[in-house]
């Protein structure tokens, strides 16, 4: 029989030396399994770590994660200095190493790697460099080396007359009082008149846009070079740390015409006849003469910004170097009284996406973008499905080596007589041929990443009743190469265009996809309908035609050709493969907009100033595109 010993007055059972012996074999025995779990801590530690690369790699939740695994185990302050460098892996670790003198206690180094790897504590630092950047009430548009040149062949004046626009009319005198105002125009007496028109948006608010159509006909083209898209890439491969990208769209406005070509700028409205001072949206030669602008005002940053067209990208290998670049970029800037977009600007980010690229401090890849319609079509599961995808490649069969050899899996299985389609299988050779086929699209020597130079570019469109498709090639000693596919799906609004306005859409959806690939370069627009074969150089009587047409004047479109549908197979099938939504086709921002709806206007620039810094969202400089 077992004694428990007396009970107290308290109802407790005294302790007994049986159980003393237990409970110290336990303590001992608990004591002894911590000791092993905290060794095992530290071991995995060292052999498996956690590990923290930087970058993308979220340091907060690194830190909490690994603080809890030391707290565990029990790892002194002193220790843990030394322990972590176990866990820290690639630009991690290059700044442990750089830092570690530096870093006295345990909390310091959290304190100071957050701040080294937190994105949104480098991007407000580099916002706040950014508020700096202020302009004067009284800026000149005249403070540029560069003016723009409108040199044309023999012609004589094209003039025409106003677009009859009765119920705008009274939202266009104030418009051109508010430009006049602004030093944007003055009034003309030139013998060229181009037809200006308002375009409504859904908030009931304007935009400005002028036809330059029939001037762009006779301008001679600026071949000034841009630069090499794939030597800037190559530079921004260097091991840079930090990139901002800064978005400059509203730069058009700033630079000025050439005194004697400003005449022939002029557009008429029903009250008057008007010409630019500064360079409006729409001209032939407006992207190289913007480049010049850019380069030449930042020549004295060419060691750590580059500039392409209307982006600007800075690059730095530390983040107080960053912020000492984006100083000398914006005091650049500033200077020549440039306007910045913050919300489409990117700011002290260690990976970035950049003319088609993702560059970062070890990597620089092709963005999935140029081939995802590509990397988006399924499988086929029937017959028909089989017989388009095979349908859409062939044009491209004498540039694929040993086109028929691959496709002969998927040939096998189509080419069935009507009474025997019910045999259609889809089979892992099938697939295999699938799979190759669409890998031969998207890799080299069928598709480049850049664009060779002093090489027209081919754009080749088409639209079904779903979706619009287009390709964009290069033909080179007599081989056509791709550069980019693009699809995606019409809104339901956009469905019911007629077929011109789908083609037109199809058109302009294509070209603002691939802007950067196209903007100063030669361009030979195919298209499978007619009708728009001479969009560049007649207006047509569609209202959203007409607007496309606008929105693609600053594209250099050497040719609208016509081709025959089975020349059209790929654009065709990606039309009808699309997955993708996009905006109303009047809410583009193009053109000049009234100051008491916008930002755009240049002549206060301080009222682009944001009056509070308590949100990013309110760092609003200028919203004009």
């Amino acid at each position: 029989m077992v004694n428990f010993g007396a009970t107290n007055v308290t109802g407790e059972r005294p302790v007994n030396n049986s159980t003393i012996v237990f409970d110290q074999f336990s303590n001992s025995f608990c004591d002894q399994t911590l000791n092993d779990l905290r060794k095992a801590i530290v071991e995995n530690l060292i052999k498996n770590p956690k590990t923290f690369k930087g970058g993308k790699d979220d340091v907060k939740k690194w830190l909490e994660e690994i603080e809890h695994l030391l707290d565990v185990a029990h790892i002194q302050d002193s220790t843990r200095l030394d322990l972590i460098s176990y866990s820290l892996r690639g630009d991690a670790l290059e700044w442990f190493k750089n830092n570690r003198s530096s870093l006295s206690s345990w909390s310091v180094f959290v304190s100071e790697l957050k701040k080294a790897f937190t994105s949104s504590f480098h991007e407000e630092l580099a916002f706040k460099t950014l508020e700096s950047y202020t302009q004067g009430e009284n800026q000149s548009i005249r403070n540029f080396f560069n003016e723009h040149v409108i040199n044309t062949i023999p012609h004589s004046p094209p003039a025409c007359k106003p677009y009859p626009q009765p119920d705008k009319e009274q939202a266009m005198y104030k418009l051109m009082q508010e430009f006049l105002k602004a030093g944007l125009i003055s009034e003309s007496h030139s013998p060229y008149a181009a037809p200006a028109i308002l375009v409504k948006k859904k908030d009931g608010s304007y935009r400005f846009v002028v036809d330059y159509k029939k001037l762009n006909l006779i301008t001679i083209k600026d071949s000034s070079p841009l630069p090499n898209m794939e030597d800037t890439i190559r530079k921004l491969g260097q091991c840079y740390n930090y990139f901002s990208k800064l978005d400059l769209k509203s730069g058009f406005y700033q630079i000025p015409i050439n005194n004697a070509d400003k005449a022939k700028t002029a557009f008429v409205t029903p009250f008057g006849l008007y010409q630019f001072n500064v360079l409006p949206m729409g001209l032939k030669n407006s992207p190289p003469t913007f480049q010049k602008v850019m380069t030449d005002t930042l020549k004295s940053c060419r060691k750590f910004s580059l500039v392409y067209l209307d982006d600007i990208i800075v690059f730095s290998k530390s983040f107080d170097e960053h912020l000492y670049h984006l100083e000398r970029v914006l005091l650049a800037l500033q200077t020549k009284h440039l306007i910045l977009n913050p919300p489409k600007c990117v700011f002290a980010t260690n990976q970035i996406d950049y003319l088609g690229h993702t560059i970062s401090q070890r990597h620089i890849t092709p963005m999935k973008e140029k081939i995802e319609a590509i990397l988006q079509i399924k499988e086929p599961r029937s017959l028909a499905q089989a017989n388009k995808f095979i349908g859409a490649l062939s044009w491209y069969r004498k540039f694929i080596p040993h086109f028929a050899t691959i496709a002969a899996p998927i040939h096998a299985v189509t080419n069935l007589t009507k009474d025997k389609r019910h045999k259609f299988k889809w089979n892992y050779a099938q697939s295999k041929a699938f799979h190759d086929l669409k890998r031969m699209l998207i890799t080299e020597p069928l598709f480049l990443h850049y664009p060779v130079e002093d090489v027209s570019l081919m754009l080749t469109t088409d639209a079904s009743g779903i979706g619009i498709g287009g390709v964009l090639q290069q033909e080179v000693n007599g081989e056509v190469h791709n550069l980019y596919y693009h699809s995606q799906l019409m809104t339901p609004c956009e469905r019911k265009y007629s077929a011109i306005e789908k083609e037109a859409l199809a058109i302009y959806k294509c070209f603002a996809r691939m802007r950067t690939f196209m903007l100063g370069r030669n361009i030979i627009l195919r298209t499978d309908h007619c009708p728009l074969c001479h969009i560049m150089e007649k207006t047509v009587r569609n209202a959203r035609v007409d607007r496309i047409t606008h929105l693609i004047q600053e594209f250099n479109i050497d040719k609208v050709i016509h081709i025959k549908g089975r020349e059209n197979c790929l654009p065709d099938f990606l039309s009808r493969y699309s997955n993708e939504n996009n905006d109303d086709l009047f809410e583009i921002d193009y053109g000049l907009e009234s100051k008491d709806n916008s930002n755009t206007l240049i002549s206060s620039p301080s009222k682009l100033i944001p009056t509070s810094s308590s949100s990013r969202d309110n760092k609003t400089f200028c919203t004009n595109s």
